[in-house]
């Protein structure tokens, strides 16, 4: 008996076998798919994984978007920087969601990457060093967790954190898939985070599968996985963000997301100044604030979609908190309006999606005025011009 059990395991493991490694010449074949390049990480949850290389389509199909993606060893997409700061180095550590990630894009037409360019242009000696610490799908949660237990090795001088519309909702833990950890904002504006994303079946299978990410046929059905939970939970997002919707005002969902974001940005602000940092925080645009061709439609959006209008909410609230405050929104928008040109998306999707590459050049530059006007990059590191 025993030996008629052994048979039939082997049998049926040299069948499995044939038809995984069958299948999988199948796949690279007829689709071939990049390497996986973002895995399960037991204390961000969803994170690059450090030293690997593939290419990413982006879904706004717009001309010559979509690029090589390189991850270097510290799990950012960006060139290698030391945790350890040069001597004679000044360094500004960029936090963001998928617009500071940027990965439509190589790294020379992303804002960090211009910015530390731009800025070496100017030094009177000290070097520049602007690291990207972007990640797509998050927001100041994320961020805030990112710093307190990776970003702070990076010993920033200054932390520019880009602040997207839709990040309220991606600070929301009742609003999001549990793949990451979450801060917990308590009533008394107690701050604990909550890591039972480990716990969850989700983490588990990235984490166990991303040990076979050089498998087309692995990299398939996971990627399939994945974005079908994801489509799920925004479909579910959207129906209680409507059923709970109230005409011309925040329903009580939003006002918890937008508690949570503050309370999380000013705990953010105080991490970096505690480690000896300045934090600056950036207001940027969702689409159809900063797009020519929908100025008009502007206050209607605002009326109907009241989150949106950041300039209220978080513009106000971080200058009553005496942060400083850089506001893309009017800058983007008078570029956009002045030359006829979308700084998000491209003609052939009417400006929607990420910013374009004059959008990270407009920013690049709002940033730079922005960073010697206040002072916030010392008047003798830089000539001024």
């Amino acid at each position: 008996m025993r030996k008629k059990f052994i048979k039939l395991f082997l049998n049926l493991l040299i069948i499995g076998t044939i038809t995984f490694i069958a299948l999988e010449v199948m796949v690279r074949i007829v689709l071939p798919s990049p390497t996986n390049f973002v895995g399960a990480h037991p204390t961000l949850g969803i994170a690059f994984i450090p030293n690997t290389q593939s290419y990413f389509n982006p879904r706004e199909n717009c001309p010559n978007w979509g690029t090589p993606v390189s991850i270097n060893s510290h799990g950012l997409k960006d060139i290698e920087y030391t945790y350890e700061k040069p001597e004679n180095t000044f360094r500004i550590l960029t936090l963001g969601d998928s617009y500071t990630e940027a990965i439509q894009f190589g790294d020379e037409i992303t804002y960090p990457t211009l910015l530390e360019e731009q800025l070496n242009s100017l030094s009177n000696g000290t070097q520049f060093e602007v690291i990207n610490a972007g990640r797509s799908g998050t927001g100041v949660n994320w961020q805030y967790i990112y710093y307190i237990r990776e970003g702070y090795k990076y010993d920033a001088d200054l932390v520019l954190g880009l602040f997207i519309p839709n990040d309220f909702y991606d600070n929301h833990p009742d609003l999001n898939l549990n793949r990451q950890p979450y801060v917990i904002v308590a009533d008394d504006g107690t701050l604990t985070i909550d890591d039972s994303f480990r716990d969850t079946w989700m983490y588990q299978m990235r984490y166990w599968t991303d040990g076979l990410r050089g498998s087309a046929l692995i990299n398939r059905i996971t990627a399939a996985i994945n974005w079908r939970i994801i489509q799920a939970n925004n479909r579910l997002k959207n129906e209680r963000l409507q059923s709970e919707r109230v005409p011309n005002a925040l329903s009580k969902i939003e006002k918890e997301a937008v508690m949570i974001t503050q309370n999380i940005t000013i705990a953010l602000s105080d991490a970096i100044e505690n480690n000896g940092g300045q934090f600056v925080f950036i207001l940027g645009s969702g689409s159809i604030q900063v797009n020519f061709n929908q100025q008009s439609t502007l206050d209607e959006y605002y009326e109907t979609s009241p989150l949106m209008n950041t300039e209220e909410i978080m513009g106000t609230f971080v200058q009553s908190e005496g942060m400083n405050y850089l506001n893309l929104i009017p800058l983007l928008s008078q570029y956009s309006v002045d030359n006829e040109v979308y700084v998000h998306g491209c003609e052939e999707n009417n400006g929607s999606g990420h910013w374009s590459p004059a959008g990270h050049e407009v920013t690049t530059q709002a940033i730079v005025d922005y960073l010697i006007e206040e002072a916030l990059i010392p008047n003798e590191l830089v000539t001024g011009e």
